[in-house]
């Protein structure tokens, strides 16, 4: 498979111009090496008029960096969504890029958290295409990042990955006790009607979504503090606005988690201050905790061995 690559330096804003390599079996990702300071696009049919989109970068680098999006409104946003790409090519770091496949699914689909759906495992995909994607520009180390519904996603991703590492900001860390605000289901009742429709023929009542137990049946892929509570091998720095519910909705269960499973030496925590309501970190709290992330990673395990 040889990627049809262009320059860096001809990237659009969105990441969306260069050749479109299609991948007929998104359970074989063998791209062949990407020269250096090259862009690449690939995408797999998962069917029912639904896409995996990555856009790869390479550099000269031993780290990979992968992005994942948080929500986005379709009404103002073109999928797929590439986020943090423009700050992140500004390092000198490999990075790719996913969109989450399942907001084709419906244009009032907003987060559904890179879950994947009955038949998809996505999350696992995902972190099958990075480890051939580190490969094929030569990285050692894999870094998941993201923030909210993207944090979530590089948490569950990087679990699956030994010696890898998250960096994620204000992440949901279980999707059923999540809420808009503080207060809505409106999230898990769109992603369960869209997403999970086998799931939402078995409700009885509009509340039957506040219960959570629609959950279980998605075991360890839709609660890191259920997939944290076991052991993992990976590495997390968890850094959070304080001010907001997730503080206390998400963080703080995802510490004791991680504490029960026996994976919190493993943990960086990091806490600051920007007010009561969950949003994306600012630029700056990105970059300087995404620096201090490319630091703190620097002397730990190679995700991938020499052999």
């Amino acid at each position: 498979m040889q990627p049809e690559q262009i320059s860096i330096d001809l990237l659009d804003a969105f990441g969306s111009n260069p050749p479109l390599v299609n991948i007929p079996d998104h359970g074989r990702f063998q791209p062949k090496p990407l020269p250096m300071n090259t862009a690449a696009r690939f995408r797999s049919d998962l069917g029912s008029s639904t896409f995996l989109d990555s856009l790869l970068v390479a550099k000269e680098s031993d780290l990979l960096v992968v992005g994942l999006h948080g929500a986005l409104n379709q009404e103002k946003t073109k999928l797929p969504r590439f986020e943090r790409m423009s700050t992140i090519l500004n390092y000198p770091v490999n990075s790719m890029f996913f969109g989450d496949p399942a907001l084709w699914m419906s244009p009032s689909l907003q987060l559904s958290w890179y879950t994947g759906w009955n038949g998809i495992d996505l999350q696992r995909t995902i972190a099958d295409w990075s480890l051939a994607a580190a490969k094929a520009v030569g990285a050692k180390k894999l870094l998941f990042t993201g923030s909210s519904g993207g944090g979530f996603a590089a948490l569950q991703i990087s679990s699956l990955v030994a010696n890898s590492y998250a960096l994620v900001f204000n992440a949901q860390t279980d999707i059923a006790n999540y809420r808009i605000n503080g207060e809505g289901y409106g999230a898990q009742r769109t992603y369960v009607k869209t997403v999970w429709p086998e799931i939402a023929a078995t409700f009885n009542s509009h509340t039957d979504i506040e219960s959570g137990t629609w959950a279980d049946s998605l075991g360890g892929r839709a609660s890191a503090v259920k997939r944290y509570s076991e052991p993992t091998e990976n590495y997390v720095f968890i850094v959070q606005n304080a001010e907001e519910f997730h503080f206390e909705d998400h963080y703080l269960p995802f510490l004791e988690a991680a504490k029960r499973g026996g994976n919190i030496a493993r943990v960086k925590m990091k806490t600051y201050l920007d007010g009561p309501v969950h949003a994306q970190p600012k630029a700056q709290t990105f970059t300087e905790n995404f620096e201090e992330a490319l630091i703190w990673i620097k002397d730990l395990p190679n995700t991938i061995s020499e052999s």
